[in-house]
C-alpha cells in the first residue's frame, strides 16, 4: 500500500504530529510510505532522514515571501502532481492543515486519488480566527474522501455543521515514555505551562490558580515557557510565584524544559485536544487540564493527569491540590504517563487505524 504523507508547515505542532504519524506508519507492515514536507521545517533533517521516497518543497518564511511566492507554489504543485504519477501513489494523507499545500490542493491532486484529510478543529480558537484557516478548512473539507478527526469531541461538533463526509476518530498518539516515572519532590513543586500563548490557552487562569495555591501556603512556582504576549495585568496577578519565559521556545530545549516541570497545567478556556499532553507523557509529569473540549477524552485515555470540576481557577488550583497533596497519587500518574504510550494510545497504534482506514473497501466504492 503506497502512502504519501504532506505537511508543508514550518514550526509548531503541525510538523511535530505529522513527523510522529509518518515514522509509526514507516514501522507499519505492508505500507510503503512516501513524504512530502517543507525544506524549512524545523524537522526537515528528521524527514529527510526518514525515507528515501520522499519530494521536499520550498515554502515560505515571512508574509512577503508568502505573498511573492506564487512561482515557487506553482513549481511545487507541478512537480507533486507529477510524483504522485510517476510514483503510481493512489492515497494521500494529510495529517494537518497547511496554507499553501490546502489552498492549492484542488490543482494539483487528481480526481482518483484517495485522500484523507485531518482536521484538528472544528471551529476557530477564541481570538484566534484567520480567514486563510478557514479557507483551507473549507477546501479540505470539499475534496476529502475520508476526514480524520483526534476526538469524539470535534467528530460531533463537524457533523453538527452538517458535514456530509465520513468522518473517522483517530486518537492523537502519545510519545514513548523516555527514562522513569517521577516521584514528588519535597521542596518547591514547580507548575509547567508549555506552547504558544494564545487567547484560548487561558493564561490568566494559570497565573490565578499559581497564587491561589501559595496563599494557601503551598512552596510551588509556576514555569511558563512559550511565544506570545502576556499582558501586565496577568503578570501580576502572578506575582513573584511566576517565572514568564515568554520567547519561541527551540526543539532542543524541550526535554530540559518538561524535565523541569513536576507538574503540567492546561487552562484551556477551549480545545479540540492538545500535544502538550503526549509530550508531558513522554517525561512522566503529571497533567491537570480543564473540562473542556477532548481534554477530558485525552485524560481519560492516558489516565495520566486529573480533569479539574469547573473551568476557573480555584478548581484547576484544587485539582493541583489534590495531586500535590497525595504522594501515591503523584506517583501513580506519573506511572500512568509513563506508560500511556504504549498499546492502544500509541503512535504506532494510531498509524494502524489509519491504515485500516485506506483499506476499508466501502470507502473506494
Amino acid at each position: 500500500m503506497k502512502i504519501l504523507t504532506i505537511h508543508w508547515g514550518s514550526n509548531g505542532g503541525g510538523p511535530k504530529y505529522a513527523l510522529d504519524m509518518a515514522q509509526a506508519l514507516s514501522k507499519t507492515p505492508d505500507v510503503e510510505l512516501h513524504v512530502s514536507y517543507s525544506e524549512y521545517a524545523d524537522n526537515a533533517q528528521e524527514w529527510w532522514t526518514l525515507s528515501r521516497l520522499r519530494h521536499s518543497v520550498l515554502t515560505y518564511r515571512s508574509n512577503i515571501d508568502f505573498l511573492m511566492g506564487a512561482p515557487r507554489l506553482l513549481k511545487n504543485i507541478i512537480t507533486l502532481r507529477k510524483y504522485i504519477k510517476v510514483n503510481n501513489i493512489m492515497t494521500v494523507y494529510s495529517p494537518m492543515l497547511s496554507i499553501w499545500q490546502s489552498l492549492s490542493l484542488p490543482l494539483w491532486l487528481p480526481r482518483d486519488v484517495y485522500y484523507i484529510s485531518t482536521i484538528h478543529d472544528a471551529q476557530s480558537h477564541p481570538g484566534d480566527s484567520k480567514f486563510l484557516a478557514r479557507r483551507c478548512q473549507a477546501r479540505e473539507l470539499r475534496r476529502a474522501d475520508r476526514i480524520v478527526v483526534l476526538s469524539e469531541h470535534v467528530r460531533m461538533e463537524l457533523l453538527e455543521k452538517n458535514a456530509s463526509h465520513n468522518i473517522s476518530v483517530v486518537p492523537m498518539g502519545v510519545d514513548a515514555a523516555v527514562g522513569s516515572n517521577r516521584t514528588l519532590p519535597f521542596g518547591t513543586i514547580y507548575i509547567g505551562f508549555f506552547g504558544r500563548i494564545l487567547a484560548y490557552k487561558g493564561i490568566e487562569l494559570f497565573a490565578d490558580a499559581i497564587s491561589e495555591l501559595s496563599d494557601r501556603g503551598h512552596d510551588i512556582k509556576g514555569l511558563v515557557y512559550g511565544a506570545g504576549t502576556v499582558s501586565d495585568n496577568v503578570r501580576q496577578r502572578g506575582g513573584k510565584n511566576v517565572e514568564w519565559n515568554i520567547r519561541w521556545i527551540e526543539k532542543s530545549e524541550i526535554e530540559s524544559i518538561f524535565e523541569s516541570f513536576d507538574l503540567v497545567l492546561l487552562p484551556y478556556i477551549e480545545a479540540s485536544q492538545s500535544g502538550v499532553i503526549s509530550i508531558a507523557c513522554r517525561y512522566g509529569v503529571p497533567q491537570v487540564v480543564t473540562p473542556i473540549g477532548g481534554l477530558s477524552e485525552q485524560i481519560e485515555q492516558t489516565r495520566s493527569g486529573i480533569v479539574a470540576k469547573l473551568l476557573n481557577a480555584t478548581s484547576l488550583a484544587d485539582s493541583i491540590e489534590d495531586v500535590i497533596s497525595n504522594r501515591e497519587l503523584y506517583e501513580e500518574l506519573s506511572l500512568r504517563s509513563c506508560a500511556a504510550g504504549q498499546g492502544e494510545y500509541s503512535w504506532q497504534r494510531a498509524a494502524e487505524k489509519l491504515v485500516e482506514i485506506v483499506s476499508a473497501p466501502s470507502d473506494r466504492t
